[in-house]
């Protein structure tokens, strides 16, 4: 099995010059992947390095792992050195406010990178397999994904230092497990693969095994899939490249695959590390359809698309605090105003009432949306009442309650959708309307 076959069509980065870095977990994947990288630099009489992250989140068990692959590392001739960190990323997970698997990739990808910026490897490589690609998949599909969610995994990308390249991305989990029996190599076991508490592990406990009873082959179906949304995707690339423009009428002209990768490039002028979901990218254009100059909308990352003339602007949104990665504030324009977690605030001077939750106003001068604050209150029933017991009484997870939109006026908060409504805003009778669509 250590042939070309592994590689990429047309493509074999472990050839020639190339210097490869193997990401090293210890698992199965990367074991196997370990041993088919060293029998390839055997046959060639080159070598190549490995990679191991101690993530800190199990404990002693890590421990082991971390000393295992040490140890592998160290009996393979091939293997020229293993570099290895150890982090804590459950401590950086809270100090940043991302997810503690969010978290773990940004700091695996930059330990990757900084290796191969510092040894001068070109390729790094990982044990990705068609498991893997249809967890994915399946993981996009339940988040809204677009065309790019559904493109999977791909064989080759670009990284920081180099590409990425998973050579082993066709091959089932079975089969990774059925070479390292026949090749006699030991492998380490994560326990949290266990848990279904992670979205991924429930995918692979129970929605995949569902799907095998449907067609056994789903796995090549995800893979042909992904292959051909890759395709698709290629060509919005082409096309958006021909039609590159910040043009607002240009852009709403635009079919809707197009016009998706056309903003998403302009969000990343602004931000690098900026990402727009479905709900984002519609309420783009239904901006752009608009075309009114002076409107805007709230994007994540803190940032903001405005209309300026007839050309759309996404730019740092200075009416946005800073003080933690989860708070947000932002003045409410009229219009559509996307907040970070991806719901919408309306603000219409029309009566008409739609199905959503509302309030009506008499002004909408100096209204803003924020998120909480320690110490918030609401005049609520006559009495005025603390919003972190409210949310608890509404049994709101502590994960969410930073994204909930706390709405302002210059005298307090007006509303909190789902939480509470303020005296103040129960029995206006204006005819501005502000309106509430949760993601």
């Amino acid at each position: 099995m250590a042939d070309k076959s592994l590689f990429p069509k047309g493509f074999t980065p472990y050839d020639g010059d190339s210097t490869v870095l193997v990401a090293f977990s210890g698992g199965a994947d990367s074991r196997a992947l370990f041993d088919l990288t060293a029998k390839f630099c055997r046959e060639r009489g080159s070598f190549f390095y490995a990679a191991h992250v101690n993530h800190g989140i199990r404990g002693d068990e890590a421990i082991k792992d971390r000393d295992f692959c040490i140890e592998v590392a160290k009996s393979c001739p091939e293997c020229r050195e293993i570099f290895v960190l150890d982090a804590n990323v459950p401590q950086m997970a809270a100090e940043s406010g991302r997810s503690l698997e969010t978290e773990a990739r940004l700091l695996r990808y930059s330990f990757f990178n900084n290796i191969m910026k510092e040894k001068g490897i070109t390729v790094l490589a990982t044990a990705h397999n068609s498991d893997d690609n249809l967890e994915t998949l399946i993981f996009n599909l339940t988040r809204g994904s677009g065309a790019k969610g559904m493109c999977g995994i791909p064989r080759v990308r670009k990284c920081e230092g180099g590409m990425v390249v998973r050579p082993i991305l066709d091959m089932t989990k079975r089969e990774i497990l059925e070479y390292c029996k026949e090749n006699s190599l030991d492998f380490v076991t994560d326990s949290t693969n266990q848990s279904t508490d992670y979205s991924r592990n429930l995918i692979r406990a129970k929605v995949i095994p569902l799907l095998e009873e449907i067609n056994p082959d789903v796995r090549g179906a995800a893979t042909r899939l992904s292959a051909s949304m890759r395709k698709l995707c290629s060509f919005a690339d082409e096309e958006a490249n021909r039609l590159e423009t910040d043009n607002a009428s240009s852009l709403a002209s635009m079919p809707d695959a197009i016009f998706n990768v056309a903003v998403n490039r302009l969000v990343k002028r602004a931000d690098p590390d900026a990402s727009l979901e479905a709900v984002h990218v519609a309420s783009l254009r239904r901006l752009c359809e608009k075309g009114k100059d002076g409107s805007s909308l709230s994007l994540p990352s803190r940032l903001r698309a405005r209309i300026d003339g007839d050309t759309i602007v996404i730019e740092a949104d200075t009416g946005r605090t800073k003080s933690s990665p989860e708070s947000f504030e932002t003045n409410v324009s009229e219009g559509e105003n996307l907040l970070p977690a991806g719901d919408i605030l309306i603000l219409s001077r029309s009566a008409d009432i739609t199905d959503l939750p509302f309030i009506k106003l008499e002004g909408a001068d100096g209204l803003t949306v924020r998120s909480r604050k320690e110490g918030d209150k609401i005049l609520s029933g006559g009495m005025h009442k603390s919003v972190k017991k409210l949310m608890c009484d509404k049994k709101i997870p502590i994960s969410q309650r930073n994204t909930l939109p706390v709405i302002c006026d210059g005298e307090g908060i007006l509303w909190i959708p789902g939480i509470a409504i303020s005296d103040r805003a129960k029995n206006k009778k204006g005819n501005i309307i502000l309106s509430y669509k949760g993601n």
